[in-house]
């Protein structure tokens, strides 16, 4: 796997355990990175301090950025979910839950 390490998955260097998951979570952490205005942590507790953060910079996007950051990617929610929430804060249009 080639890329930066702090955008990385914690199942990333395992060849096996590659998924969709891994770029789920990639994207919550440039949500993240978004949402606080600054460069994503490298560690899973100093990217915990910077989610707290996020809860105050702007509150709807914490569910949002932990479901798709959580350790264990059988938890991590489809892209898809993470758009219609995404497209939900922003007003945009909601897609149907049947879509």
């Amino acid at each position: 796997t080639v890329g930066n390490a702090a955008y990385a998955s914690p199942e990333a260097r395992d060849p096996d355990q590659q998924s969709p998951a891994m770029d789920v979570y990639s994207y919550s952490v440039l949500l993240l990175e978004m949402t606080i205005a600054r460069l994503p942590a490298t560690t899973l507790s100093e990217r915990d301090r910077q989610v707290q953060t996020a809860s105050t910079a702007w509150p709807a996007m914490k569910s949002i950025i932990e479901d798709g950051i959580a350790v264990d990617p059988r938890a991590r929610p489809a892209i898809s979910i993470i758009m219609n929430k995404l497209k939900n804060i922003c007003g945009i249009f909601k897609i149907p839950d049947d879509y």
